[in-house]
């Protein structure tokens, strides 16, 4: 909850004044080691940081990642009645958190996060499309994986499987050592 109060004398004023406040929302957990940037709430992650998968106490981010993390767990604003630490990949938390501040031009001759959620949820709305809302601010989709939420980022990956001439024909593809199913 958020209390502001404002004194003003009508006379110099025609209409009730419009207002706008830059707020900074909900503090969420973080992994340990890595910082904030207080003015845009990008989450720095060290060079060549690895993280033991441990959280630092809660702090104010942007990070959409992050966010969507807290969501789910939290049992006062949250699905945390519903779901628990245990049931999240936090690892693919992390490497979307990654993805998502990573610094990018901003067009106007600096840089900025990718990837970044400030808002308010101010309405009541479906569990399933808040989460889906809160996925696509960072181009990811959720599924469940070995009985855990896990979360699926579209950015650029290591090469999985190559397709060449010798295991594409002109019938298809050929499967060896696999069901076509796999």
């Amino acid at each position: 909850t958020a209390l502001i109060g404002v004194r003003l004398d009508a006379q110099q004023f025609s209409s009730v004044p419009s207002r706008k406040y830059l707020i900074k929302g909900l503090k969420v957990p973080i992994p340990t080691g890595v910082s904030v940037d207080q003015t845009t709430g990008r989450i720095i992650y060290p060079a060549n940081y690895v993280w033991d998968g441990t959280f630092t106490a809660a702090q104010w981010t942007s990070c959409p990642s992050w966010l969507l993390y807290a969501f789910l767990i939290n049992q006062r604003f949250g699905l945390g009645d519903h779901l628990d630490a245990s049931q999240l990949d936090k690892w693919s938390f992390f490497r979307a958190s990654k993805y998502a501040n990573e610094e990018v031009d901003n067009q106007a001759g600096g840089t900025e996060a990718r990837f970044s959620c400030n808002t308010t949820i101010s309405s009541t709305k479906e569990a399933f499309s808040l989460v889906n809302e809160l996925l696509s601010v960072m181009r990811c989709q959720g599924f469940w994986e070995s009985g855990r939420l896990a979360i699926a980022q579209d950015s650029p990956s290591d090469v999985i499987y190559n397709f060449n001439q010798s295991n594409v024909t002109e019938e298809g593809f050929s499967y060896t050592n696999q069901s076509s199913k796999t």
